[in-house]
């Protein structure tokens, strides 16, 4: 069954792959990287084998 790009993982379902290193976590706003305003974080995966490759910042709309 295909993930929805917005879908929660559980930690427990997820490999780490240290072989693929991301090194930028943060978002990019405003042509400046930062961190969430909320400190939320989500794991970012390899769709076919929902490996994780990093976790990074969560973003949300803010009015």
């Amino acid at each position: 069954m295909p993930m929805n790009i917005c879908e929660s993982t559980e930690q427990s379902n997820l490999t780490t792959r240290p072989d693929l290193p991301i090194r930028l976590t943060q978002l990019y706003i405003n042509s400046e990287w930062r961190d969430s305003v909320s400190g939320k974080t989500f794991a970012a995966i390899v769709p076919p084998t929902k490996a994780k490759i990093a976790q990074v910042a969560k973003g949300q709309l803010r009015m």
